[in-house]
């Protein structure tokens, strides 16, 4: 036990012998370099003493003699950094009137690590690269390998023997001794540099200047070498006096006349047309500037105007804010864009706020629902611990208090719920808010008392069904044990009081998968759907419900359908069988015909705009009246596990239940997807700026590369084509995808797969 215990001990010193500490050099800005001077060894070249001359020169050798001093600089590249910093004159040692006894100085200046000898050049200024501190190895081999022995041993570079060290150490010193007198003539400057210790562990310090690794990216060898730039984010001096000169706010009375000529009309409305979030030019800000009062006529141009304000200078918000009161009113649309992390001005927010609350009410709860999944993560990181103070979130605290806010309340309830698992301050901010939205809810009237209960009972039977599904995880065994486990938690779980409707709900409790981002696509769909519906182009789409209520767990509402992948041998037999008409073409009754080829192209679009991926023929689903529609949506944005997968998901078998590409129906089809398609491109705005809202979520998909993810959405609605070249890319992308042959192949791999398993 003692030999392995030995063995173990031997081990880890090998470990610790091994490992190298180091600090980084700007973590010591705080902390003075010191070294220690120590003596002067060796021989004192005749003529370096004072002499009669040199005293009346130098008036302080007549009261110090010729006791000298140190000075001490440090140099980078042949650069002075710090001025020079001057020790004590020296203190003769016991050998006072012999020349070559030491001068001792034993104190410490305020600059490497460990002792070192210093050759001392007489007679001479230093200066880099002339008078060298270290022995040459040519010049002088053997002592510059003795002295390497003795700071090797110093470092502990060389493993310890007691009785050896003393005497090869004392033999080590006389050598060193006898070597310098042979040589004759050097002088050395004994001096210690101080040592870092941290955690009672002795490190080195490795050059690391901060941020240098942004200035300077790392690549492999190259002859070109560039050196790191400190100022090369620094402000430009002559463009902060223009924009000073330009924004001073004796300017104001002479802008408030100024009209654009043609081409700078031209500029402006281009300017105004750029997608939500596009990052404009110093240019173009200076010009929106200039033409603040004529664009104040043009509501959609308030977020550009404001994307040009630099709201460090009081002055300048000043008169920005003052503007806001004069702008045309914004539309909810409009007022989206100013509730994005990009404008956290108090201000700002209270105004896009107060737009959105005189918004029409059915309009209002068009985005009401998809405000309550945004808003959380904007207030925690960007108003962390002033929830009080968050116009937004009082704004739906209001609204979930109002007659009809109870779906409102329970979205917004459970989304504060699934955010407060996290831990840290974002627990303590939305438990804050969530409290709040209760307490108001109990202060209130008998429907708002009564909603406040019934969110508590859902709170209970969610946590009730994750016990039950708890255990019957945990259990080991097929799936029948698992099924008769469930059976008896549910009766152990049985209410005794019967519920208050005999209505049923078929839904899926999912435990193990987070279903914040199918909730987040699923209100997507809904919110495009009722933007279509506004328009009148109904294309049947099925945005059926999700509800996360955990990080791991939820609710999926169930639709009565089948996958398309088991009637994929014939889409039109199976509609047939659904609605059967001998007297209709195709033998399907119209009104499921016309439901199949709307959702479909709904479905279409919409999977298109959103870049949902990993689409297979059993994540597509079919009604018995013919709606088609899309159901797991893991990947979102572009992102999809599958090689070289198409634009849409589109196959021949699912054209040929149209009646193929030449049948009037497909024709009817691209008509469907063409409409939808220029609908919601005029509506981009409001989708963008909701995603914009989430971009410090915590969903996967937006998490993973939220600097990328508006650019990815926005790349979808090709805002920069006409109505005319629109058409002509989204019926070149339905083309691409039915040709493409790799999505074919990987259904049919799938569908071998499936099998397999079954």
């Amino acid at each position: 036990m003692d030999l392995e215990y030995y063995y173990q001990y031997q081990q880890q010193q090998q470990q610790q012998d091994t490992v190298l500490h180091v600090l980084y050099s700007h973590e010591l800005d705080k902390c003075n370099l010191k070294l220690k001077i120590g003596c002067l060894e060796g021989c004192q070249p005749n003529g370096l003493a004072a002499t009669p001359e040199s005293a009346l020169e130098d008036a302080l050798l007549n009261f110090h003699g010729d006791s000298p001093y140190v000075t001490l600089e440090l140099h980078s590249e042949g650069r002075r950094l710090t001025l020079p910093r001057q020790t004590q004159r020296a203190v003769v040692g016991k050998l006072a009137g012999d020349r070559r006894g030491p001068y001792s100085w034993n104190e410490w200046l305020a600059m490497r690590r460990g002792m070192y000898e210093l050759v001392v050049w007489p007679g001479q200024v230093a200066e880099p690269g002339v008078t060298p501190g270290k022995v040459g190895k040519t010049s002088y081999p053997e002592l510059s390998r003795l002295l390497k022995v003795r700071k090797r041993y110093s470092e502990g570079s060389i493993n310890k023997i007691d009785w050896q060290d003393q005497l090869a150490l004392k033999d080590l010193e006389v050598r060193i001794v006898a070597e310098k007198r042979r040589r004759g003539g050097l002088m050395f400057l004994n001096v210690t540099f101080q040592k870092f210790l941290l955690d009672s562990l002795e490190h080195s310090v490795v050059y690391f200047e901060r941020d240098a690794h942004r200035l300077l990216p790392q690549t492999g060898p190259a002859d070109l070498v560039v050196c790191p730039d400190p100022d090369i984010n620094a402000a430009n001096l002559s463009e902060e006096k223009h924009h000073a000169i330009e924004r001073g706010v004796s300017r104001g009375a002479f802008d408030r006349e100024r009209k654009p000529n043609a081409v700078e009309r031209d500029c402006l409305h281009a300017i105004m047309a750029y997608p939500p979030h596009r990052e404009i030019s110093m240019e173009e800000r200076d010009l929106v500037w200039k033409y603040r009062y004529y664009l104040s006529r043009y509501k959609r141009a308030l977020g550009k105007f404001l994307r040009c304000i630099d709201f460090t200078r009081p002055a300048e918000v000043q008169q920005a804010l003052g503007l806001i009161r004069h702008w045309q009113a914004l539309d909810s649309a409009e007022a989206l864009e100013l509730l994005s992390p990009d404008f956290p001005h108090p201000a700002v927010r209270h105004y896009a706020v107060s737009r959105l609350a005189k918004s029409p009410m059915d309009e209002l709860h068009l985005l009401t629902e998809a405000l309550a999944e945004d808003e959380g993560p904007i207030s925690y990181r960007r108003h962390a611990g002033a929830a009080s103070d968050e116009p937004l979130t009082n704004f739906l605290i209001d609204h979930c208090c109002k007659r009809q806010g109870g779906r409102l309340a329970q979205l917004f309830y459970w989304y504060l719920t699934v955010e407060a698992e996290d831990a840290g301050e974002g627990e303590k901010f939305f438990g804050q808010v969530r409290n709040r939205l209760l307490q108001r809810l109990k202060n209130g009237n008998l429907d708002q008392r009564s909603l406040a209960l019934d969110l508590k009972r859902q709170d209970r039977f969610v946590a009730r069904l994750a016990t039950i599904l708890s255990a019957v995880n945990s259990e080991r065994g097929d799936r029948l044990k698992k099924e008769e486990l469930l059976r008896q938690q549910q009766q152990q779980q049985q209410q005794k009081s019967p519920p208050r409707s005999s209505k049923t709900y078929t839904t899926i409790f999912k435990y193990g998968d987070d279903l914040r981002q199918d909730q987040l696509v699923m209100q997507m769909i809904e919110l495009m759907d009722r933007l279509l519906r506004q328009e009148n182009v109904d294309l049947r789409l099925t945005p059926y419900r999700v509800l996360a209520t955990g990080r791991e767990q939820g609710f999926v509402q169930c639709i009565n359908s089948v996958p398309l992948s088991s009637v994929q041998t014939s889409v039109l037999n199976y509609l047939r069988q659904c609605g059967s008409s001998p007297a209709s073409p195709y033998g399907v009754k119209p009104e499921v015909l016309e439901n199949y080829v709307r959702s479909c192209a709904g479905y279409c679009i919409v999977t298109y705009l959103l870049g949902v991926g990993d689409r297979h023929l059993d994540n597509l689903m079919l009604t018995r009246d013919g709606r088609l529609f899309h159901i797991d949506f893991g990947f979102i944005l572009g992102r999809d596990p599958k090689v070289m997968p198409p634009p849409m998901k589109l196959t021949d078998g699912m054209v040929a239940a149209m009646g193929g590409q030449d049948s009037q129906e497909f024709i009817a089809f691209l008509k469907h997807c063409d409409t939808a398609y220029k609908s919601l491109r005029r509506h981009a705005s409001v989708i963008v700026n909701l995603f914009s809202l989430m971009l410090d979520s915590s969903v996967p998909e937006i998490a993973m590369e939220p600097d990328k993810t508006l650019k990815k959405l926005t790349d979808r609605f090709c805002l920069h084509l006409t109505d005319e070249e629109a058409t002509q890319h989204i019926v070149k992308v339905i083309q691409d995808s039915l040709s493409a042959f790799m999505p074919q192949l990987i259904d049919t791999l799938h569908d071998w797969t499936q099998a397999m398993k079954r």
